[in-house]
């Protein structure tokens, strides 16, 4: 699984009590034929994850999304297919996997990180999962030392 990477495509700003849809772009960068057997979204305790679903650009993926979690802050897209034991997204291909989210009211705004993780059928060398925490400005706060908002924030 090394070399694949992940990002978080969308949404540009969110606020607490919306339900929106998160967009993660995905890609499997193994060299050495292992395919993706299942990927994983972690949310905040705050984020209920509703439901899931993915754009494979006519790969022929088999995925099944399944909320879990104690708050259903988490996201399994499993493969279903009945070769299990091969992963569904091969080396080299990308997809954006969706997942709609209700984010509480009672979220503060702040940065959070969301967790995704991608693991591996196996086939090739170690390490058969990799991820990453990307993080995400909850209200849109400006996290940077000089941005429009803090200059804003003169007058």
């Amino acid at each position: 699984m090394a070399g694949s990477t992940g990002r978080i495509v969308g949404p540009g700003v969110v606020t607490p009590g919306e339900t929106v849809t998160f967009i993660f772009e995905l890609t499997n960068g193994s060299t050495d034929g292992e395919g993706t057997s299942s990927v994983h979204f972690r949310f905040p305790e705050t984020f209920a994850v509703l439901e899931g679903w993915y754009d494979d650009f006519g790969a022929g993926w088999d995925y099944v999304a399944t909320p879990y979690g104690e708050y259903n802050e988490r996201v399994i897209f499993q493969d279903s297919d009945e070769n299990l034991d091969e992963g569904e997204m091969q080396g080299g291909q990308t997809g954006l996997f969706y997942v709609r989210v209700h984010v509480s009211s009672n979220t503060n705004c702040d940065v959070y990180e969301l967790v995704w993780k991608q693991f591996g059928d196996g086939v090739g060398a170690h390490h058969h999962w990799i991820g990453e925490h990307l993080p995400y400005d909850v209200c849109g706060i400006a996290t940077e030392p000089a941005s429009w908002s803090r200059v804003r924030s003169l007058y």
